[in-house]
C-alpha cells in the first residue's frame, strides 16, 4: 500500500478551497446584506444620537458584509409603532425601550428591574429568556444599547420627604413610571413626549421621571426647578431589536 502524503493531500485541498473562500468573501463585499433601522428618539436627542455610532461599530465588524442604514427617529416611524414595523418586517430593527410595546411583551418589563450586569444577564440565562419571549412575537433581542442610567424625579414643587409627592402631577402613562409613581401617592398624567415641555409649562404637570442624559435636549430643565436626587431604575431598558426572519436569514457568521 502507498503511503499517502498528508501534506500534499492538504495543500491541494486548501489550494482548492481558497478560490471559493475568496469568492464568497467577494460576493459578499460586493452584495451586502441591508439592514434599515430606526430609533424611538431623533439623533438630535442626546440618547438616540449615541445610535450612529452602534450602526458605524456594527459596519466596521462586519467587514462590509452587512450595510446596516440607520433612517433615523421617530420621523420615520413613531415610537410606538416601531415593534409593530419590525414584525411587518417594513423595518429590519429598531434601537428601542421596552417601554412601547409592554402590551406585545409584559414580561419584556423586568428589563427595568434588573440589578445584576449585562455580562450576568448573558451568563445566567436571563437574556435568553427575554429573548424567547420576543422571539414568540417574531423578534429577535440582539441586546442592549442602554445599560446604567437610572432615572430621576424632576419636579417643580420642594419635596423633603417621599409623602412631599402626594397629589403631585407627573408625567406617567404605561407601566414604566404609574406603578411608582402611584405607590409614592403621586398621580400619574399621560401627556406625549413632545408635549412635555408645554405640560410643565402650564402647570398641566408638576414634574416627570427621564434620566439625566437628554433632559435639556427639549429644553424641559427651563421650566422645571428641581430634581429629586434619588435615582431608581437603575438599568435602562433600551434593547436592539431585528425582525425574526431577517436575523434568520443571516450567515452565521454574521450572527455571532
Amino acid at each position: 500500500m502507498k503511503k499517502i502524503n498528508y501534506f500534499l493531500v492538504l495543500f491541494v485541498a486548501l489550494a482548492f478551497l481558497t478560490p471559493l473562500t475568496t469568492g464568497y468573501n467577494a460576493e459578499a463585499a460586493s452584495n451586502p446584506i441591508e439592514i434599515k433601522s430606526a430609533c424611538f428618539l431623533p439623533v438630535t436627542h442626546s440618547i438616540g444620537g449615541v445610535v450612529p455610532s452602534y450602526v458605524t461599530m456594527i459596519n466596521k465588524a462586519c467587514g462590509g458584509k452587512i450595510t446596516w442604514k440607520h433612517l433615523g427617529g421617530p420621523e420615520i416611524f413613531p415610537g410606538l409603532q416601531q415593534f409593530g414595523a419590525i414584525k411587518r418586517g417594513v423595518l429590519d430593527a429598531s434601537f428601542l425601550v421596552t417601554a412601547y410595546y409592554f402590551g406585545e411583551v409584559p414580561e419584556a418589563y423586568c428589563v427595568y428591574l434588573s440589578q445584576i450586569s449585562n455580562d450576568d444577564e448573558w451568563n445566567n440565562g436571563a437574556r435568553a429568556l427575554i429573548d424567547k419571549l420576543h422571539q414568540e412575537k417574531g423578534i429577535k433581542v440582539l441586546g442592549r444599547w442602554l445599560s446604567y442610567m437610572p432615572f430621576y424625579i424632576w419636579v417643580n414643587k420642594p419635596v423633603k420627604s417621599p409623602k412631599d409627592l402626594a397629589g403631585i402631577k407627573l408625567r406617567g402613562g404605561g407601566v414604566c413610571y404609574d406603578p411608582l409613581f402611584k405607590a409614592l401617592g403621586a398621580t400619574p398624567v399621560q401627556i406625549p413626549y413632545p408635549d412635555t415641555y408645554n405640560g410643565l409649562e402650564r402647570g398641566i404637570i408638576d414634574g416627570f421621571g427621564w434620566p439625566m442624559q437628554g433632559v435639556s435636549d427639549a429644553g424641559w430643565v427651563e421650566v422645571t426647578k428641581y430634581c429629586i436626587e434619588h435615582p431608581f431604575y437603575e438599568h435602562n431598558n433600551g434593547l436592539i431589536l431585528m425582525n425574526l426572519d431577517k436575523w434568520n436569514s443571516l450567515p452565521k457568521d454574521l450572527q455571532k
